[in-house]
């Protein structure tokens, strides 16, 4: 959504996004391909201070919730690991 926002308000701009979830990341490309969105480029991934992997607990009942947490009492829904670059 935020994508969508933005070339709204600055339709020549450049957007570089990142959307780790899977599914999620599939309605993004669905979204821009749509509205015809240009020099929009985005990547199927986290990002973070560090290069490596992430794990994160999405949540099968509410499309769009994720829980990153080292605490395991947070943890619920489906376990997923994903790429993180830095940013």
């Amino acid at each position: 959504m935020s994508i969508l926002f933005f070339k709204n308000i600055y339709p020549a701009a450049r957007i570089i996004g990142f959307e780790p979830d899977k599914n999620t990341f599939k309605k993004l490309e669905e979204n821009i391909r749509l509205n015809n969105l240009q020099h929009v480029e985005v990547h199927n991934r986290a990002v973070s201070d560090h290069k490596g992997k992430l794990t994160f607990y999405t949540n099968p009942n509410i499309i769009g919730s994720h829980v990153m947490s080292i605490l395991v009492k947070r943890e619920s829904g489906k376990k997923v690991e994903v790429e993180v670059d830095l940013l």
